[in-house]
């Protein structure tokens, strides 16, 4: 029986966007070439985020302001949203499939 390596990035989103929160393309490019060769060659790729709270309250433009626990599940829902979005956009370059 064989193991299958596994190789898990932990990555704070705000490092893929510039200061008004759109994506870098240079950077979400290059993370989604690295990952896509690694799982090529028979690595299991796993990416971790954080940062959907700060990604959906800049969406939503602060109209919900993440005080209390109900604001920031509003805004990580949208934010969770918003992020895989613009991993498979990135990630479909690469034919590969994005989950969460």
């Amino acid at each position: 029986m064989t193991t299958r390596k596994r190789v898990v990035f932990k990555i704070e989103i705000d490092t893929l966007m510039d200061n008004s929160g759109k994506p870098l393309p240079e950077k979400t490019e290059k993370l989604a070439m690295v990952c896509s060769n690694l799982q090529n060659s028979g690595v299991s790729v796993m990416i971790v985020s954080s940062g959907a709270i700060a990604l959906g309250s800049a969406h939503l433009k602060n109209r919900v302001l993440p005080d209390g626990i109900p604001g920031k599940q509003v805004a990580a829902a949208v934010g969770q949203a918003e992020m895989i979005m613009m991993y498979q956009e990135y990630f479909d370059h690469y034919d590969q499939i994005v989950a969460q």
